[in-house]
């Protein structure tokens, strides 16, 4: 009897106790706002008190560790969110944002498309405009106006030919039409639209070249237009930033390669001086390649006609592989050097006659300087 009342006693206390862990806690409604199933566990009559201590623990661990990663994540967002040039306006001005995308404006399927001004990044095109920047001693107001216009031809108008130093038009008069545009920008044009003003002043161009011409007026008056209240001074520094990007271009594209280079052919690359190798370019082209450098029918640009399309990965050296082409010769700043320090000495000479009301024939290349020759170039200038 005793026996038995003892075996229902413990049976009875074995029940209670099952029903008691067996229970459901409710659940707090802002868990389930969340919806962070991961947290929630399902509890079985066979899940021991410790394996749920260690499953809840390395749950928190994880959520822990989440959590870590995103903010190393979104710190690291943020710091490559500042560039090295960032600068805060003084006025209501708004921060202009580094454009390094290019988006064309119309067919952009010529041999030189995906050629741009920023001389394998946009440490060398900032470099061109700060050059301008503290030679000239501007303030941060035209400094940020001056990048502007810089940037905009690659980030808007890839498709215009005439801001990119292209084969076909004329750089020179459209160079010129830029630099007469930033000095027309809020003065009265007498009756007449700055674009007739900057086609009577060069009589002799072709019909080709009007419309060249005619198209970099039409894309600056938009986007400066586009911008709504500006100051005229404003207007000038954005135009002055677009024939900062043309003189870029005539220096990184149009360029002709000098025979010496021949002689160098093969030498091996430094970190600061690039030499035409037989790696870079088809084969079956070298022959052909060195036979146009030695009668001065290359410019820069034109080396791609040698070379594997885009896609082929060649090894820059400046660090890292590239896939383009024009990085490797063109847009390399150390390759044939002098040319990236001529284009900022030009720069400068631009904005600073252009500011100064002086025609454009007094611009100086600092072709003569460096020893530096460009595509066509006594054919172009007889035109303007």
């Amino acid at each position: 009897m005793r026996k038995n009342f003892l075996i229902k006693t413990l049976s009875f206390t074995l029940f209670a106790s099952l029903l008691m862990t067996s229970t459901i806690m409710p659940v707090n409604a802002s868990v389930l706002q969340g919806d962070i199933s991961e947290n929630i566990f399902i509890v079985n009559e066979d899940t021991t008190s410790s394996q749920i201590t260690e499953e809840m623990t390395d749950s928190e661990s994880q959520v822990e560790e989440d959590v870590n990663n995103s903010e190393e994540n979104t710190e690291k967002e943020e710091f490559a969110t500042i560039g090295e040039n960032t600068e805060s306006p003084n006025t209501n001005e708004t921060a202009i944002k580094e454009e390094t995308t290019e988006i064309p404006d119309e067919d952009t399927s010529s041999a030189e498309s995906g050629i741009s001004p920023l001389w394998l990044n946009t440490d060398h095109r900032d470099a061109q405009c700060n050059y301008v920047i503290s030679q000239l001693g501007l303030n941060s107001n035209q400094a940020s106006w001056l990048k502007e216009g810089a940037t905009a031809p690659d980030s808007y108008y890839g498709g215009v030919e005439g801001f990119h130093a292209r084969k076909k038009p004329n750089y020179l008069v459209c160079l010129k039409a830029i630099f007469m545009y930033s000095q027309l920008v809020g003065n009265n044009d007498s009756g007449q639209s700055k674009k007739q003003i900057i086609l009577n002043s060069m009589p002799n161009i072709d019909a080709r070249d009007k419309d060249y011409i005619s198209k970099v007026i039409e894309k600056m008056n938009t986007f400066i237009d586009g911008k709504g209240s500006t100051t005229v001074n404003q207007r000038k520094y954005i135009a002055y930033g677009f024939g900062l990007h043309l003189v870029g271009d005539m220096f990184a594209h149009r360029v002709m390669v000098k025979v010496a280079n021949l002689n160098n052919w093969g030498t091996k690359d430094t970190a600061s001086n690039k030499y035409l190798q037989d790696r870079d370019f088809i084969q079956s082209q070298i022959p052909a390649v060195k036979a146009a450098i030695q009668a001065n029918q290359v410019d820069t640009a034109s080396l791609k006609e040698y070379m594997p399309a885009n896609g082929h990965t060649w090894t820059l050296n400046t660090g890292g592989t590239t896939d383009q082409a024009s990085r490797v010769y063109p847009d390399n700043p150390t390759f044939m050097p002098k040319r990236f320090n001529a284009a900022k000495q030009a720069s400068v000479s631009f904005v600073q006659k252009a500011k100064n009301g002086s025609a454009f024939s007094g611009v100086d290349l600092f072709l003569d300087d460096y020893n530096l020759s460009l595509f066509k170039y006594s054919e172009h200038i007889s035109k303007i």
